[in-house]
């Protein structure tokens, strides 16, 4: 779905921003952006009625207002997000991939995940220490918990690894 973007210029800036997002809100505008001079405010193309906003902004007394708008074509962030995932080596027996990577065989602990940009890739910091540690550990017929909020990437190695219970 196609979205328009609605550039708002305001002064004076304080209070009449505020004022401007919550109007907009109250159109069916859906997000908002604040910058230095104004906002930007987002709504799907099918819902943006351009007299509406001439009326909204012209009923703003002891402010002054300039706008523009333009059509945003859609976009699947994920897909865009994905063009740039690569694959996460943990140690040179554990690596985290995607499911639209190539296999890689060649690692003893090859963890498949489908990332959408979720925690649990193992680009984080934390989430690549505690794979290490893991990876340490003897976890043959041990239970383990994964308190993680992310794709379970702690839980599936310890699976792998031999615990016997895995939450």
């Amino acid at each position: 779905m196609n979205h328009v973007e609605l550039d708002i210029e305001v002064e004076p800036l304080i209070p009449f921003r505020e004022i401007v997002v919550a109007l907009l809100a109250d159109q069916g505008f859906e997000s908002f952006v604040e910058y230095e001079k104004g906002v930007k405010a987002y709504t799907p193309t099918q819902d943006f009625d351009e007299s509406a906003i001439r009326s909204l902004l012209a009923d703003l007394d002891g402010c002054s207002t300039r706008y523009q708008h333009q059509e945003i074509p859609h976009v699947n962030w994920n897909a865009e997000w994905e063009k740039d995932y690569h694959p996460v080596e943990v140690t040179e027996d554990c690596v985290i991939r995607a499911l639209f990577h190539e296999p890689m065989p060649e690692y003893a602990y090859e963890l498949i995940i489908q990332p959408q940009m979720s925690f649990g890739t193992g680009h984080h910091p934390t989430t690549l220490l505690m794979m290490q540690m893991l990876l340490e550990m003897d976890l043959e017929g041990r239970e383990v918990i994964d308190l993680g909020c992310g794709t379970g990437v702690l839980a599936i190695l310890a699976e792998k690894k031999g615990a016997q219970k895995v939450l």
